[in-house]
């Protein structure tokens, strides 16, 4: 009897423990049966009165039983507990992430949804009404998640207690430390080109870096609202030169250089008198003697005597001789001009003396043979002007009539009346470099030529510094020790480069000279900003300010963008003034561009017009972009000795081994369309800050 009690106690509690202990589906579909087994082994024990030790075993089950569902299943429990929370926070994160134009929508709650259910998967440990919401109560600053889920207990239900109800709160916040974030913006030509949108549409490639640009500024705003934190922008638009000049003037005036020549052109003159305007002067005086009288005149006539029977012969005979002239009065004196119909100027300047004749004498005779014959006489007048007579020569204007242009490198530091320094004082610089000679009225919009260089074909950064030394365009933090050795102002206007023609065909001269010659193709970025606070307003009108237009120099943007950088450049001063919270700040470089490096030979560019300048390479061509692009990895690596986060963004075009290490570590990107590049601009904003679980 007791050997059949004992297996029976022991068949219980094989069977307690099969089913109580063991999680599987089936158990589950099986409770409501080995509840009634288990009640049922209990009530026989029970009554069984045939052994006592027996029967204070199986009464001692009972709690042991309790103790032992309850481990587990609170281990259990605890388990999806954990699960449960790392998915609320994975949640809450991926919808702070979302959060784009200050507020929390309803794209980034279901950003949120779907990381929580990536991460908890519905009937996850045979959870049923599974629960997760998101919000936000100050516009996305912080997210706020609740989760909740019920779990059936696998051996408490014994007991009356059929689940377990799960719940757990979390919360994310993107905070953001000091920063300073220097754009490096490719604003070629081929920025105006169409992109796809990545939602079905099309933009541009410039509008999209415009409004990639503005999310990452409502990114950095929003994790700093509400802290001390200082984020400071500085931007370098880049083509074949920067817009970095009035900068560097305001910083220091003697960093430019107002005695560099330029490869322009001269107009060539001949000179030719202008007949079909009045003199300008007169010349070769010839001076004369004169003494004259003016028209003769008389008073009137009296008779003074008359004869009878008279010839005619004999009257006149009878006729006195007239008297002298004598002086009448004063003299007077005249000076008069006349223009003679050849051109020539007469001045007459006489003195002029009148005089009188007692007496002029005449007759008349009437009759035939024997007549009667009158004898007058009247006062005589006349004015006696002597003096001297000049004659001049008329000297008229002469014009200039353009013949051509010789093409060459020239100065125009005081040939044209005006000075390269007053060009960079923001005053009108007047050449003769227009059509046929005309004036051109230049203002400087900023743009700079590069410092002086060396045209070496192994240019690298090494052992903390540019090799070959001596290349003062590539120093990152070096500044002009006078103003010819500084940068040069960037003239557009009047760049030209040297032709000649055979057999119809135009080809580059490299001659000194030329009569012929063709316009540089120049392009001015907009200009450059250092590191500074920016409202959002401010921003935005930077960012619509970019225009595209140029060529694609690569190594000139990414130079500007280390000096704007720099805690040791020439703006020094401005990176490196302290916040006002005191704390450390992080340093990024943001490099965007939309193609390959495509220096120009004939183009004008912060290098001059390379193919007669020859500052990079020997010959003004060979190599050009392969030089070009030795620069910019050896200014890559020079940033980023300094401290300073190099990010790079491949903006519809390939992500080359260049660009790939250019960049910092983790820090490059591919964008195909509008979409990836404002995603690629928000990934980095949130590195920058710090994403993370706050409770």
């Amino acid at each position: 009897m007791r050997v059949e009690r004992f297996c029976t106690i022991t068949a219980l509690w094989r069977s307690l423990n099969s089913f109580g202990f063991k999680q599987s589906r089936t158990v589950f579909a099986m409770r409501n049966k080995r509840a009634r087994l288990v009640s049922t082994a209990f009530t026989r024990l029970l009554r069984d009165e045939g052994g006592n030790t027996l029967a204070m075993v199986a009464a001692g089950l009972v709690p042991l039983l309790a103790m032992v569902g309850g481990a587990v299943d609170m281990s259990r429990d605890y388990m999806v507990k954990t699960r449960l929370q790392q998915a609320c926070d994975a949640g809450v994160l991926a919808g702070r992430k979302a959060v784009g134009n200050g507020s929390y929508g309803d794209a980034a709650k279901a950003q949120a949804a779907r990381f929580f259910n990536a991460n908890f998967p519905a009937g996850y440990q045979e959870g049923t009404q599974l629960s997760f919401t998101s919000s936000s109560a100050n516009n996305g600053t912080t997210v706020d998640g609740v989760a909740s889920v019920r779990v059936p207990n696998l051996v408490m239900f014994i007991f009356g207690m059929a689940h377990t109800d799960l719940s757990v709160t979390c919360t994310s916040a993107l905070d953001v430390t000091n920063v300073d974030v220097t754009m490096v913006l490719d604003t070629t030509g081929s920025m105006d080109d169409p992109i796809s949108d990545g939602l079905g549409g099309t933009t541009t490639k410039i509008a999209a870096l415009r409004a990639a640009m503005k999310q990452f500024y409502a990114t950095i705003k929003t994790a700093s609202n509400g802290t001390t934190a200082r984020a400071r922008y500085s931007f370098v638009p880049y083509a074949q030169t920067v817009n970095v000049g009035k900068i560097v003037y305001a910083t220091n005036p003697d960093w430019m250089d107002y005695t560099h020549s330029y490869q322009s052109r001269e107009a060539q003159w001949r000179n030719e008198t202008d007949t079909s305007k009045p003199p300008v002067g007169y010349t070769n005086p010839q001076t004369q003697n004169v003494d004259y009288y003016d028209t003769y005149s008389t008073g009137p006539y009296t008779t003074v005597s008359t004869f009878t029977s008279l010839s005619s012969s004999t009257c006149s005979s009878n006729v006195p001789n007239s008297g002298s002239w004598t002086n009448d009065g004063g003299t007077t004196s005249t000076n008069t001009v006349e223009y003679l119909s050849d051109g020539r100027r007469k001045t007459n300047a006489l003195t002029n003396q009148p005089q009188k004749q007692e007496y002029v004498y005449t007759y008349s005779y009437s009759g035939f043979l024997y007549g009667t014959c009158s004898i007058k006489r009247a006062t005589g007048y006349r004015v006696r002007h002597y003096g001297t007579v000049t004659y001049e020569d008329p000297v008229y204007p002469t014009k200039q009539v353009f013949t051509g242009w010789v093409y060459k490198k020239r100065k125009f530091d005081g040939v044209e009346n005006q000075n390269l320094k007053n060009y960079l004082n923001g005053q009108t610089f007047v050449t003769r470099t227009g059509d046929n000679g005309a004036d051109q009225s230049l203002v400087w919009a900023g743009c700079i030529e590069e410092r002086d260089t060396i045209n070496s074909g192994d240019v690298e950064y090494k052992n903390g510094a540019i090799s070959p030394s001596g290349m003062k365009d590539l120093d990152i933090d070096g500044v002009p020790s006078s103003s010819e050795d500084g940068w040069r102002p960037y003239v557009p206007e009047l760049t030209y480069f040297r032709t000649y023609t055979s057999y119809g065909n135009v080809y580059y001269n490299s001659a000194d000279t030329s009569s012929e010659g063709l316009k540089s193709f120049a392009s001015c970025p907009k200009p450059a900003q250092l590191l500074k606070s920016m409202t959002e307003t401010e921003f935005a009108s930077y960012a619509d300010g970019l225009v595209a237009s140029g060529g694609t120099y690569h190594d000139i943007g990414m130079l500007w963008g280390g000096r704007f950088s720099s805690s040791t450049g020439p703006f020094s001063a401005t990176v490196n003034a302290s916040p006002a919270n005191g704390l450390y700040v992080g340093r990024h470089l943001i490099f965007m561009t939309d193609g390959i490096m495509q220096p120009g030979v004939d183009l004008y560019s912060a290098y001059g017009v390379e193919v007669h300048d020859k500052r990079v390479t020997s010959d003004g061509f060979s190599d050009q972009t392969q030089r070009h692009t030795q620069r910019f990895k050896a200014i890559c690596e020079s940033i980023k000795s300094k401290g300073v986060r190099v990010w790079v963004i491949a903006f519809s075009t390939a992500l080359t081994d260049d660009l790939r290490n250019c960049a910092s570590a983790n820090s490059s990107f591919v964008s195909l369309n509008s979409q990836q590049l404002n995603d690629n601009f928000l990934k980095i904003a949130q590195s920058i800050g710090d994403l993370r679980i706050i409770k």
